[in-house]
């Protein structure tokens, strides 16, 4: 697959080449395999009129007001794995490769891809796209931003998606050669996600004294302009952006609110035209607005609640087992969701994902179970506990209140220890000082990316202190293994085990839930709920 040297590519281009590799045989047996891609299953759509926008004639012009419900902690891409930071960012930053609407991958900075065995990948840069700052982007930015993130000297928390990366070679200033240790089965998918993807200039790294916190400097469609912490972001139209005519919007202005009650009087004052997330609340109430768009679907975010194995009486599984056997999930789903989530049984690999898991490890509560599960354990008058909270969302808050008040049927009085954000993430995931948590994770595709970085012994985002060499080898083995049925074995089994384990109560998945007036033409949401794409986005006049 060659690369083509036009400066710039249409819109029925960009299609056609789009369709033409995903046509080609190797590239469907990777996107498969090593994108993790998507069982088919259709998305839902709720809205309130059937949008032919394809059927539209674009009109350029128009700021598009948003509302996104979380402050981004830091602007560089490779320093966070905060869903905030990456709504924000992934307007700014461009990988590689992205996704479609099925998660599917496709060609954004490289224009075309080989993978001529199975540790070798080669990339070929599109042609004509520049950097915010004005330079071209070259083969030398990928190198740079890859091993960057490589670089333990950076703190990155995405390195572990390049542990198998052998050699990063640039033969030519088009080309990108990578070569593995091992066969490695979720790269190219890790390559389209934001975090670990984005490329980002040297230059301006080094002029921010090795940070991008000051400004966000990428190739992507829209300028941050300013960001005013906890208050708003704006953006403004690339004018020199790749794609030949987009974006559409002349920019984009962002309000930061987290409260659900604003955010919902927001859209029924019809002072927004975007909302990133409507809260499951009032997500019924508001069909009835005419002129409103809902979108919902299963997406990629899941939660729970995770046990420190290092703290008492947490390092003994039958302890979390019975806590598993109490906890009512489906009370989570209704009352926390209000009906709009979905109810995990054996792992976090949600339904449309080909790996997911169909056993019930805990199909409903039983007390009795649980009262057993605590006397073997030596507690049959229970203890006290601690839910340590750092995420102000009304459904983590839910869900807590719940757990705590089930709990109490067994004996364990369970005290929710509520604090700001950065407080949380130096207590739980600096110090690990806590004994358990409720939170979430998000933006996954491939199922090594839901299960290897938080169970694999001493892996970075294992706070949990978590450590089972049967668990560490299986979750080699789905990483090395190439063929999807094999690795669909491997992670069911491995979801078994981890149910069984109870390291993590699985609570739900989450649903994608968005909303926006119907005068917001070409918006095409995807599971990610990081993932907010406004390229193809237009306002109806």
């Amino acid at each position: 697959m060659g690369s083509t040297p036009e400066q710039e590519i249409s819109d029925r281009d960009f299609e056609a080449l789009r369709h033409s590799l995903l046509s080609r045989r190797r590239l469907l047996q990777y996107g498969a395999t090593g994108a993790g891609a998507l069982a088919a299953r259709p998305f839902a759509r709720v809205s309130s009129a059937a949008a032919a926008m394809q059927d539209e004639q674009p009109q350029p012009g128009g700021r598009l007001k948003v509302i996104y419900t979380n402050d981004p902690d830091v602007l560089d891409p490779h320093l966070t794995s905060s869903i905030a930071a990456i709504r924000v960012i992934d307007l700014v930053y461009e990988t590689l490769l992205g996704f479609d609407e099925n998660q599917q991958l496709i060609p954004v900075l490289a224009e075309s891809w080989e993978v001529p065995d199975d540790t070798t990948y080669v990339f070929h840069l599109r042609q004509g796209v520049t950097f915010h700052n004005g330079r071209p982007l070259v083969a030398d930015d990928v190198k740079y931003s890859y091993e960057r993130i490589m670089d333990p000297k950076t703190g990155s928390p995405q390195t572990w998606y390049f542990s198998a990366v052998d050699t990063i070679e640039t033969p030519d200033q088009a080309t990108v050669k990578i070569t593995m240790k091992t066969p490695f089965a979720p790269f190219l998918n890790a390559l389209a996600q934001p975090q670990p993807g984005s490329i980002v200039p040297k230059e301006e790294v080094e002029k921010q004294g090795g940070t991008l916190n000051q400004q966000a400097v990428g190739t992507g469609p829209f300028i941050l302009k300013e960001w005013v912490p906890t208050t708003k972001v704006t953006y403004d139209r690339n004018p020199n952006y790749w794609m030949a005519g987009k974006p559409y919007l002349d920019g984009i202005d962002v309000t930061i609110q987290g409260d659900e009650a604003v955010i919902s009087t927001a859209i029924r004052a019809k002072s927004t035209d975007f909302v990133d997330y409507v809260p499951p609340k009032d997500f019924d109430n508001l069909k009835s607005m005419d002129d409103l768009t809902l979108i919902e679907f299963t997406g990629t975010d899941w939660e729970y609640l995770g046990f420190n194995t290092q703290k008492k009486p947490f390092d003994d599984k039958r302890v979390r087992q019975a806590i598993a056997w109490t906890v009512n999930v489906d009370d989570v789903v209704q009352k926390a969701y209000f009906g709009h989530a979905t109810k995990l049984t054996c792992g976090p690999l949600p339904d449309w994902s080909w790996a997911h898991c169909t056993d019930t490890a805990y199909p409903a509560p039983d007390l009795e179970k649980a009262k057993a599960l605590l006397q073997e354990a030596g507690y049959a008058d229970g203890f006290k506990m601690t839910i340590t909270m750092g995420r102000p969302a009304a459904t983590y808050n839910a869900a807590a209140e719940i757990t705590k008040a089930a709990l109490k049927q067994i004996g364990i009085d369970a005290e929710i220890d509520g604090m700001e954000w950065g407080t949380w993430v130096d207590k739980v995931i600096n110090q690990k000082d806590f004994e358990s948590t409720i939170t979430g994770w998000h933006s996954f595709i491939d199922p090594d990316q839901y299960l290897y970085p938080e169970f694999h012994t001493g892996e970075f985002w294992n706070w949990y202190s978590y450590s089972n060499p049967q668990v560490d080898q299986l979750l080699e083995q789905g990483r090395t293994t190439l063929d999807q049925e094999q690795r669909k074995t491997i992670y069911v089994q491995l979801q078994q085990l981890l149910a069984d384990e109870a390291v993590y109560v699985f609570y739900t998945n989450d649903n994608v839930l968005k909303g926006h007036f119907n005068n917001v033409k070409g918006y095409q949401a995807v599971p990610s709920a990081s993932n907010i794409f406004f390229r193809e986005t237009w306002l109806a006049k």
